[in-house]
């Protein structure tokens, strides 16, 4: 599955939870993080962020316009569920 790179930003990105999942036949690994970003108005929810080697989906996006930022929460994309 190929993917286009539309930037690059800065961002602070902070672990908010982690877990593991029996899938067969092996464990799957859940991860979300929280990322802050500027504001970034073509952002879609349906992109897909690169960062640590990992695909991370996203699972939502809140906006502050006064302060210019930018809010995600993510999840690692499984194989074949990113788009």
């Amino acid at each position: 599955q190929g993917f286009e790179d539309v930037t690059r930003v800065w961002a602070t990105i902070t672990p908010v939870s982690a877990r593991e999942r029996l899938g067969s036949p092996q464990i799957i690994p859940e991860q979300t993080v929280r990322i802050h970003i500027r504001m970034f108005a073509p952002l879609e929810p349906s992109w897909v962020i690169r960062y640590a080697g990992k695909l991370w989906q996203i699972d939502g996006i809140s906006t502050y316009p006064r302060e210019r930022r930018m809010e995600l929460l993510a999840s690692i994309a499984e194989a074949g569920q990113a788009t």
